[in-house]
């Protein structure tokens, strides 16, 4: 805990260890009475409310027309608010919008729990965190399944405000006992090497996203990510995305459906970034294939 407190500059008191991201994020919310998240979501956010019998809405929506900036939104009748930024599945990172949004949730006394899973991935304008705007009455998620690639370890920590991490311990002492040793210790030896490691896989998925922009006119339609490691996109022509990914899968090509993410992104696609920049050609001809193009 001491080494996640000296990253974020906070107190050891204000840190929790979790197993993993997603664990983090129902232990922030499992109190909450409605909880708020900005569409395109991670379909978990609905799961986990569901799950849990929490409430749920959407209180804002953005289109990649305005490069996934919301364009307005309403805190009304949520107690909490969770965010994801940079955004799965956009890469998206409004870093105005944001701003005012958490300002206006703090004056409502809106929780906020910020998954930040993704944080260290963002390839403009510098790292952001909720943390950024205070610690009140928010925390934030992180899992070094991302940066660091090891999904299997089930590790994470959740920082911020201790009056919710007081909640998020007593989840913690209800589900499980404690992060096996052996798993803290590779955490622990991530964040040793942090830096160089961030500035290795940055410089991977900047790669291929060169690749993708090169690539994929006539087919894609996308907003270049800011942030992640997926790019959202669009299919030309138009097409049924459940089906398609289906079609792609005959392909040899894994992606995901974009309604999963929200009822208003059918015909899109999330596409993970896992391939070598020299791959990508061979992608984007199965994409036209199963587009048939």
């Amino acid at each position: 805990m001491e080494a996640v407190a000296d990253l974020h500059g906070v107190e050891p008191s204000e840190v929790l260890i979790t197993p993993g991201g997603k664990f983090g994020i129902a232990a922030s919310i499992y109190k909450a009475g409605s909880i708020g998240v900005i569409a395109p979501y991670w379909p978990a956010y609905r799961m986990q409310a569901e799950v849990l019998k929490t409430g749920f809405r959407v209180v804002a929506e953005s289109r990649m027309e305005d490069s996934w900036v919301p364009r307005d939104y309403s805190l009304d009748g949520v107690d909490t608010l969770v965010i994801n930024y940079p955004n799965n599945p956009t890469g998206a990172l409004p870093r105005s919008f944001l701003r005012d949004l958490l300002d206006d949730a703090s004056r409502r006394g809106v929780r906020i729990v910020s998954d930040e899973v993704y944080r260290d991935l963002v390839y403009s304008g510098g790292e952001w965190s909720a943390l950024d705007h205070g610690i009140e009455n928010r925390v934030i998620v992180y899992s070094f399944s991302k940066t660091f690639s090891i999904p299997g370890f089930r590790i994470g920590y959740v920082v911020g405000d201790r009056s919710i991490l007081r909640e998020v311990a007593r989840f913690i002492q209800a589900t499980y006992t404690s992060t096996p040793k052996p798993m803290q210790a590779a955490a622990l030896r991530a964040l040793e090497i942090r830096d160089e490691v961030v500035a290795g896989v940055r410089r991977v998925y900047m790669e291929r996203i060169e690749a993708f922009n090169k690539h994929s006119g006539g087919v894609l339609e996308y907003v270049e990510p800011v942030g992640g490691m997926y790019i959202f996109a669009r299919v030309n022509p138009p097409v049924d995305d459940t089906e398609f990914v289906y079609r792609l899968a005959d392909e040899g090509v894994g992606a995901f459906p974009g309604s999963a993410f929200g009822s208003a992104y059918k015909g899109f696609v999330r596409i993970t970034l896992t391939v070598p920049p020299s791959t990508v050609p061979r992608v984007i001809d199965a994409f036209k294939r199963a587009a048939g193009g």
